[in-house]
């Protein structure tokens, strides 16, 4: 092999405990809502009426809390239980909107909150909902990013409308574990909110993180968790994040490797080796680790079993994304003819795979980008967040 060639591998990890045999899980969420004044009306609304009609889906040994922001933060919520719903309501109800976006002071309030509790609960959130940039504090929310993911605490962000940096919120986000979201109706903000109230109790391992050792003879190109929630990880860290195991539901993680020219004396290729911990919920909470490795044989013939229908499928979908991600900085660049020719194949691909309704969105921020020489105002996220929500898994 004289060429550097593509590999993906899927790794699965699974509680296998029955329901029986775990210990049930406290858990402590945190709201982190921007209060400034382009949240006005609608996106406000939306996030008033969401919480409250979900508060039903946390037990009552469960803890909310509620941190607003916008000059500066305010606790609207200390840690409550669940079962006082009238006084939560009216603490949700009482959010007023006025000035700028700095999401260092929500964050920094919210991490230190949820850390005060840190001893009656096993599963800590912090959900982030914000419409808009943070200016100069960027590198500040960053750190604080790092510093919940050391404290065991997942960060989920929820943008609204075209304005928020999707780039900084996947990064942000993602450091810890948790995902973004782009939020373009109140059944998105539904949807999203659901999906984490509703598995906040079936936490069975936390601050898991994984370690990957290095091969002079491979790399990783790009690494995807894809179930539950797609999150794409920075493959720079040392020690990446990659979310809470929950019971009953498997995690499934996508790895993109590049296969540098071999030898004819090479066997084998290492893939991935490293070190994945957890801190279990039932256990104390005990340390537990997992130590993965991966190696793929080199054979001078060639191969006629086909991939199994998970990574051909994970393959074909990833593809599709990476082709709106390109066309994205074909945009920035100026290379206009190289961007809509990318979105007509995107478009075209779409429509053999069923997905009709985003195809056609494709198709006219094509259109767009001819006339304009840019994508309509919610275009560009509407194609980023269709194409990455296919990667999702069909894990029941």
């Amino acid at each position: 092999m004289d060429e550097d060639q593509l590999f993906y591998a899927l790794l699965e990890i699974e509680c296998l405990k029955q329901p029986e045999e775990i210990k049930e899980t406290k858990a402590h969420v945190c709201l982190v809502i921007d209060r400034s004044t382009s949240m006005k009306g609608k996106r406000i609304d939306m996030v008033k009426a969401n919480v409250t009609r979900l508060l039903d889906k946390l037990n009552e040994t469960d803890l909310i809390s509620i941190v607003t922001f916008s000059d500066d933060a305010e606790v609207l919520l200390p840690p409550t239980h669940p079962t006082r719903k009238d006084f939560i309501e009216n603490k949700i109800n009482s959010i007023e909107v006025s000035g700028a976006t700095e999401m260092r002071q929500g964050l920094g309030t919210a991490i230190d909150l949820l850390w005060s509790g840190n001893e009656t609960a096993f599963s800590q959130q912090l959900i982030l909902l914000t419409d808009g940039h943070t200016y100069g504090d960027e590198q500040t929310c960053l750190d604080l990013a790092r510093k919940a993911s050391e404290r065991g605490i997942v960060i989920s962000g929820m943008g609204f409308g075209n304005a928020w940096n999707d780039q900084f919120l996947e990064r942000l986000t993602s450091m810890t574990g948790g995902s973004a979201q782009f939020v373009s109706s109140k059944e998105d903000l539904s949807r999203f909110l659901e999906r984490i109230f509703s598995t906040i109790n079936l936490v069975y391992a936390r601050k898991m993180t994984i370690k990957l050792g290095h091969s002079t003879k491979s790399e990783i190109k790009t690494f995807f968790r894809l179930d539950p929630s797609v999150v794409q990880f920075p493959i720079e860290e040392k020690e990446i994040a990659i979310g809470d195991l929950y019971h009953g539901k498997k995690s499934l993680y996508l790895f993109e490797f590049i296969i540098h020219p071999l030898l004819r004396s090479d066997h084998w290729v290492d893939l991935v080796s490293g070190l994945i911990e957890m801190e279990l919920a039932s256990e104390g909470p005990q340390k537990a680790r997992i130590h993965p490795r991966l190696q793929v044989a080199v054979r001078d013939e060639d191969v006629t079993s086909r991939p199994p229908d998970e990574i051909v499928r994970a393959i074909s979908r990833l593809n599709m994304f990476l082709m709106q991600e390109r066309s994205r900085e074909d945009v920035k660049i100026g290379n206009y003819i190289k961007a809509t020719q990318r979105l007509n194949y995107l478009g075209t691909k779409l429509i053999s795979e069923g997905e009709i309704q985003l195809a056609h969105r494709v198709f006219s921020e094509s259109e767009s980008i001819q006339k304009t020489h840019s994508f309509s105002i919610d275009g560009e996220k509407e194609i980023k967040y269709g194409t990455k929500m296919l990667l999702a898994s069909k894990n029941p």
